[in-house]
C-alpha cells in the first residue's frame, strides 16, 4: 500500500480581466497564520521552521523566534481570562 503525502497548503485560483485562470499553490505561515503563494523555482524560497517543522513566511524566518499561532491564541486567551475575573473582583 501506497503512502499517501499530505501537505499544509492549498491552491489560489488567480483571474485576469479576460477571464483566463491560473492556479498556485499556497501554504499558511506557521507563525503568523497568513496564506502565502509558494514561490515559483526562479524566486527566493520559502522559511521552514525547524522547531515545529512546518512553512513560515520570510518575515516569520528573519525574525528567528518559534512562536505557533495557536500559542499566541492561547496565550490571548488565558489573559482575556485573567482581565475578566480581575474586574470581576
Amino acid at each position: 500500500m501506497a503512502q499517501q503525502r499530505v501537505s499544509q497548503g492549498g491552491l489560489s485560483t488567480y483571474t485576469d480581466e479576460l477571464g483566463n485562470a491560473t492556479h498556485v499553490k499556497t501554504f499558511t505561515c506557521c507563525h503568523c497564520n497568513q496564506v502565502f503563494d509558494v514561490p515559483k523555482a526562479n524566486e527566493p524560497e520559502v522559511g521552514f521552521c525547524t522547531r515545529c517543522f512546518a512553512r513560515e513566511c520570510i518575515r516569520c524566518a528573519r525574525k528567528g523566534v518559534c512562536v505557533p499561532f495557536m500559542k499566541k491564541i492561547e496565550s490571548h486567551e488565558r489573559r482575556s481570562r485573567l482581565l475578566i475575573a480581575a474586574s470581576e473582583g
